[in-house]
């Protein structure tokens, strides 16, 4: 066995990569093999979140941003991701028709969205990870990224994560998820949330 590969952390994605598949997870992590191609999905995601990302760092700095910010932001990193690996897109789909939807979707979240005080942007947290029975604390900790943290005029703080996925979480789905339980332990230290 290779002790080298050992990580000093791990994070949300590995812990998921592993539950849905082990070997998946030993050649992606492990093994370190580079990926032949990239799903389209992932590639739509990454460019709508560093247009998101821009968006409320501006509004942090109270900089206007406009509908073609985004845009230039979103094909910014949507053709710089197609230049470095080879995309895998669905049936009848390709870079442009990719581009058509981030661009709609980038209208509809401008229209629509409504901040509130912003507290965190792409804000990076660290979890000890303790053992529930012993109380023992692991040597890698669980590390995690929070898309957004804002705060409503009531006072309640918000920590969002954006998806872009063609289907919704169901009300188990959201129980279930080890991101949203990472996001509610370190809230609940981080800002207080959830404690009596």
């Amino acid at each position: 066995m290779n002790y080298e590969n050992i990580p000093d952390h791990i994070s949300f994605s590995q812990v998921n990569t592993y539950l849905i598949c082990p070997l998946r997870y030993r050649f992606q992590y492990w093994d370190r093999e580079e990926w032949q191609f990239k799903p389209a999905a992932l590639t739509l995601g990454s460019a709508i979140h560093a247009s998101i990302e821009k968006y409320y760092t501006d509004h942090m700095e109270s900089r206007r941003t406009s509908i073609t910010d985004l845009q230039d932001v979103f094909d910014t990193r949507l053709y710089q991701d197609c230049a470095e690996v080879e995309m895998k897109f669905k049936t009848g789909k390709d870079p442009v028709e990719i581009q058509q939807q981030g661009h709609a979707m980038l209208d509809c979240f401008l229209k629509n969205v409504k901040p509130g005080e912003v507290l965190g942007v792409e804000e990076n947290f660290t979890l000890d990870v303790v053992d529930g029975e012993t109380g023992e604390t692991l040597d890698v900790p669980l590390i995690g990224k929070v898309d957004l943290i804002e705060q409503t005029e009531d006072g309640t703080v918000v920590f969002v994560d954006y998806k872009t996925s063609s289907s919704r979480y169901n009300e188990d789905s959201v129980r279930r998820d080890l991101q949203l339980t990472a996001y509610s332990l370190w809230a609940r230290d981080a800002y207080s949330v959830g404690k009596h």
